[in-house]
């Protein structure tokens, strides 16, 4: 059987062949705490892809008490990370050993980071391309930023 070791939001198999597929590495949009300086949030799912059973090992972090926000910034969101096996999904422990995942099961993981600052005090450029990215909904750009998509600009 091999051993597959997770640390945050980073995975490990211990063992040859490492048979991992990466399913999903993305940001999540509007997972950015309010703040004028912060990254987004983001979402990794990994698929176990070995020949038989393998035991998983957490080893994560920040699970229970999400990163806090500085000068005026939100907060984070607390790691949350997710063992889904067949048609069953449940809540996996950072701490949680010797788990038998089978070919096929997932391990999921999402988080994001604390903010720095006002959101209202990011530059209104910098809200527009994130906006134009994705990464923001517009939605978010007005209330969270109290930017006005629809308002025509000039330089």
């Amino acid at each position: 059987m091999k051993k597959f070791l997770a640390f945050g939001s980073v995975y490990f198999f211990t063992g040859r062949g490492r048979p991992i597929l990466i399913e999903r590495y993305e940001l999540v949009p509007d997972s950015a705490r309010a703040a004028r300086a912060g990254g987004l949030g983001g979402l990794f799912v990994m698929r176990y892809e070995g020949a038989g059973s393998a035991v998983l090992n957490a080893a994560g972090d920040g699970a229970v008490a999400a990163p806090a926000g500085v000068a005026g910034g939100g907060d984070g969101k607390s790691n949350h990370f997710r063992l889904a096996q067949g048609e069953s999904e449940r809540t996996l422990g950072t701490k949680e050993h010797v788990v038998v995942i089978d070919p096929g099961d997932r391990v999921i993981t999402e988080s994001a980071g604390g903010g720095y600052g006002n959101p209202r005090e990011r530059a209104p450029a910098k809200v527009a391309e994130d906006l134009a990215k994705g990464y923001v909904s517009p939605e978010a750009a007005r209330n969270i930023y109290g930017y006005d998509p629809g308002a025509s600009r000039t330089g």
